[in-house]
């Protein structure tokens, strides 16, 4: 087992969790922001 040969799956499966985090902080950051003014808009 060599390490240069799980150093590209190493990287892709990093990239794919920093991906998934990112786009999960982006998702409930759109979700604090604007669901207040969706619901006290009348307010």
């Amino acid at each position: 087992m060599d390490f240069r040969e799980q150093f590209p799956v190493a990287i892709g499966s990093i990239r794919a969790i920093l991906m998934e985090a990112i786009w999960e902080i982006l998702v409930a950051d759109a979700l604090i922001r604007y669901f207040p003014k969706l619901f006290w808009r009348d307010g």
